[in-house]
């Protein structure tokens, strides 16, 4: 898939870590967990990105939710191995970060600049894909996320990130 930006050269969390990648999907997709109970899947096209650009970090790109909110991407989480650099920006630890503020029918898959998450929200799946929305760390609260959505699926969210029209030289 063809991308409307690029990522930062040497950004990315090294190889993707199968056995820490399988072992989060145990525990959030596994047929007891809440996610995998519901009967619901891994979006095809978010595994297919983590492949190729692992936690890599977007240049100068752009998400807008649908009311007009728009957030610049800071970087993509990753599922790197234990005591890596990068390992603070592990999805499974960025989840458990966020506690209770965050439903567990959200998982999140990208960070902004402000510390706001894109998430998948799993209370909003269509032909077994997930929505994304954007989950606001200052509005939500303790079982109380609040979040906006952004589009139907990982690869429409995709394809509406743009890049930013600031240019530092405007300054």
């Amino acid at each position: 898939m063809e991308y409307n930006f690029e990522y930062q050269p040497d950004s990315f969390s090294g190889d993707f870590d199968d056995a820490s990648f399988e072992s989060w999907k145990r525990y959030y997709f596994g047929p007891k967990s809440i996610i995998g109970g519901k009967g619901f899947q891994i979006d095809h096209g978010w595994l297919a990105h983590l492949r190729k650009y692992h936690g890599g970090r977007p240049e100068s790109c752009i998400a807008t939710t649908v009311n007009e909110n728009s957030h610049p991407i800071d970087r993509f989480l990753n599922f790197s191995s234990p005591n890596h650099p990068l390992e603070t920006y592990h999805v499974g630890c960025i989840w458990a970060d966020m506690g209770e503020r965050l439903s567990e029918l959200h998982v999140p898959f990208a960070i902004t600049s402000f510390g706001d998450v894109v998430c998948f929200d799993y209370g909003q799946v269509t032909d077994g894909r997930p929505a994304v929305v954007m989950w606001y760390h200052e509005k939500s609260r303790d079982f109380d996320p609040y979040t906006e959505y952004i589009a139907p699926n990982f690869d429409e969210f995709m394809n509406l990130l743009r890049p930013s029209e600031y240019d530092e030289n405007d300054t």
